[in-house]
């Protein structure tokens, strides 16, 4: 197994794909704040559903940012328990 040091060694997909999870993740930060509920404002309820589940996602892309950045190279050649790691029941 071959372990990344920097990401200028990293292969060329994972490079591709680590732009496009940011590039998707800028888009959709963006279209939340131009976004307008479709429902309409009458309805507290549903904005606050909305904002919640907003917030869900939210977290889930800091969660996996965190974790992305965590592993750095090590994912190939070491057991990894620490970090965001280390509160699931499947180290990578």
């Amino acid at each position: 197994m071959m372990a990344y040091t920097t990401s200028s060694d990293r292969p060329f997909k994972q490079k591709r794909r680590i732009w496009a999870f940011w590039a998707l993740t800028v888009a959709f930060v963006t279209f939340q704040l131009i976004a307008h509920p479709s429902f309409g404002s009458e309805s507290l309820f549903l904005t606050l559903l909305a904002q919640f589940g907003t917030l869900l996602i939210a977290f889930g892309i800091i969660g996996r940012i965190w974790s992305t950045i965590y592993i750095g190279g090590r994912k190939n050649s070491a057991l990894v328990t620490q970090g965001p790691y280390s509160i699931t029941r499947n180290p990578l």
